[in-house]
């Protein structure tokens, strides 16, 4: 049963065991756990546009876009403060990859 499904012996069992605990209701999605999501989802429909822009647009000097810099653009366009690694996450929901600046030496 586990190879049809795609998932290890132990996943059923525990399916299994919550069925038998809980019924069939037990099995059910349960809702995410941790805060929630600081940018609406108006917001977030923004940040493709924003970046397009190019972070040049934003007063930083060169185009590329790091995790820092995303993090400072949604501070000052939205006013809410996010860790740079979390931009990474927002940077792949939207399909957006962030950039590494290229230092050479002058």
């Amino acid at each position: 049963m586990a190879q049809a499904l795609g998932v290890s012996k132990g996943a059923v069992s525990q399916w299994i065991n919550k069925a038998k605990e809980e019924g069939t209701q037990g099995l059910r999605r349960q809702p995410r756990c941790g805060c929630p999501a600081k940018l609406s989802q108006e917001q977030r429909a923004q940040l493709p546009e924003l970046l397009a822009k190019g972070a040049e647009a934003f007063g930083f000097s060169g185009a590329v876009w790091t995790t820092e810099r995303v993090a400072a653009m949604i501070k000052r366009q939205f006013g809410m403060s996010y860790h740079p690694a979390h931009c990474s996450r927002l940077l792949r929901a939207c399909h957006y990859s962030r950039q590494k600046p290229v230092t050479r030496a002058t």
